[in-house]
């Protein structure tokens, strides 16, 4: 058999090329690393050469095209990291492609970061800081957790690990996920979910079922001065939704991890309110990292059993 060809184009090896040229090799594979700012769009998937068997992908998009361009010779596209929604996973399936990543691998990173911006928001902490360091020595009143309404969006390993946190504050912890049953939580359906919830925290991924799940149909429906927080996809919320509750004050603040469209630009309005803005990196700890490096090779050496 001739040698397995592998294609690298997630950030987070790219960085590191010689110590994960050097692991891939040490399993026999050929390995090409493909730059990129940080995912490649389908264009740039469709100058690729058909040449790979096997491809450890970032964010990239990988569509129905760009899977049909590397087939036959692909096999197995092992992505980094939990979320699969950049990939047209039926059509891969169709074309004999296996898809495989690292579930789960995240959650007590991801769900740290959720209940941290929990605190920033319910707390003031970030405007406080932000006023002494102008001079200013505020004493504003804020809320604790205790018996405060928490609303969760998608059960997941993430949205659990969220939940499990916050029982220690005493919160009342609620839950929308229409393929969970915990009976530790309370279910409701999601426009249940927008008027009880004084914070409202996405750790959902996406798909169809999830895209713009809070939007300008359903904003109004959101609990006069409460918090949205977004650990999971951008696209779950439609920002300008968001942005139109944060100007009618309907919602008082907000912290996001993730966006519609990444990096954020430079003109998004956002940044014109009470908004604690992150990087879309809320999962990089170097634990969980070093858990996810291993398990996206492994993904590999067990498909191609070396």
């Amino acid at each position: 058999m001739s040698q397995i060809r592998i294609l690298v184009t997630t950030q987070m090896m790219i960085h590191n090329q010689p110590r994960f040229l050097k692991w891939l090799s040490d399993y026999g594979f050929n390995v090409d690393f493909v730059m990129n700012d940080q995912f490649l769009n389908e264009k740039e998937c469709l100058n690729l050469l058909p040449i790979y068997d096997g491809w450890i992908a970032g964010d990239d998009q990988i569509t129905s095209k760009v899977i049909n361009h590397l087939t036959p010779r692909l096999k197995i596209i092992s992505k980094w990291g939990s979320g699969i929604d950049s990939i047209d996973i039926k059509y891969a399936q169709t074309n004999n492609v296996v898809i495989k990543n690292s579930p789960g691998a995240f959650k007590n990173a991801v769900s740290e970061i959720a209940v941290g911006y929990l605190l920033l928001l319910s707390r003031g902490i970030l405007d406080t800081h932000n006023q002494v360091i102008n001079g200013i020595w505020p004493k504003k009143q804020y809320n604790e957790l205790v018996e405060a309404n928490i609303g969760i969006i998608g059960l997941g390993s993430i949205g659990a690990s969220v939940a499990e946190k916050l029982v220690s504050f005493g919160s009342k912890i609620y839950y929308y996920d229409p393929f969970v049953n915990m009976k530790k939580f309370i279910k409701k359906d999601f426009n249940e979910i927008l008027k009880i919830s004084d914070f409202l925290i996405f750790t959902c991924g996406l798909n169809n079922s999830t895209k713009y799940m809070l939007n300008k149909k359903n904003i109004g429906l959101i609990k006069q001065g409460s918090y949205v927080i977004n650990v999971g996809r951008g696209p779950v919320i439609e920002e300008d939704a968001l942005i139109i509750g944060l100007e009618q004050k309907k919602i008082l603040g907000a912290a996001l991890d993730v966006y519609e469209k990444e990096p954020l630009s430079q003109a998004s309005k956002l940044k014109n309110y009470n908004v604690v803005l992150g990087s879309h990196n809320a999962n990089n700890t170097s634990k969980a990292v070093e858990s996810v490096h291993k398990m996206t090779v492994e993904n590999l050496t067990s498909f191609f059993n070396v």
